[in-house]
């Protein structure tokens, strides 16, 4: 699958606008919205987000904010829908393996369904390893599952603070690379040398690397 231009330009991890009581506030959230598209520099909005809180997010949340960003933003905007199945990253309190990967499945579908450009996952650091097995064996499981049973535009997101072991090697990320609709990742990383290692084990496939941090945007080009 080719990589869609939006992935070439700015995305926006965007905010979500709460109620105070927790709910999220429609109304605002397309305010919200209309201000940010005002820049013209915006190639796509990421929605359930790591800066829009993506581990408080119900299912229904999850939908709802598919369906209000995929109507909202549909001619003037690209739209990329965090689509992880349900877990609020406490590790001492790990999400079922199977409702996880179901959740994801679904939600991704859904998005696609709304019309969301691309659907986006994050490194599944709540799925431990079976025997025999190691973390790079969980993701490339998990993924290639995923994708196999989504059908549109995959991206991986590794946030700040993934556990050390469930980091994206540079011969992980060529594999998962090789995956038909996987089409780029985002790595939140500080480490120049590590992104650096991660574009060299990619070069020339069709792959779009997203930098996660503003510090490393020049080096990743």
């Amino acid at each position: 699958m080719k990589v869609p231009s939006y992935v070439r330009g700015s995305i926006a991890p965007t905010f979500t606008v709460f109620k105070e009581d927790g709910a999220i506030d429609e109304t605002g959230q397309r305010v919200f919205l209309d201000f940010l598209l005002q820049s013209g520099a915006i190639s796509a909005f990421f929605v359930r987000s790591g800066m829009g809180l993506m581990y408080t997010y119900s299912m229904d949340d999850t939908k709802l904010m598919a369906r209000l960003a995929c109507g909202h933003l549909k001619g003037k905007a690209a739209v990329l829908v965090g689509c992880s199945g349900m877990w609020d990253r406490n590790y001492d309190s790990l999400p079922d393996p199977s409702v996880y990967l179901e959740q994801g499945i679904e939600l991704g579908k859904y998005a696609l369904d709304q019309g969301a450009d691309g659907v986006v996952y994050t490194v599944p650091e709540g799925l431990l390893p079976a025997d025999g097995e190691t973390e790079a064996d969980v993701i490339l499981r998990y993924f290639t599952t995923l994708c196999a049973n989504v059908p549109g535009p995959v991206l991986i997101y590794q946030p700040p603070g993934t556990l050390k072991q469930y980091e994206l090697s540079p011969e992980l990320l060529a594999q998962l690379a090789d995956i038909d609709n996987m089409v780029g990742a985002k790595v939140s990383t500080t480490d120049g040398y590590y992104t650096y290692e991660l574009l060299r084990a990619v070069r020339g496939k069709e792959y779009g690397h997203i930098i996660g941090c503003e510090m490393l945007f020049y080096a990743g080009l």
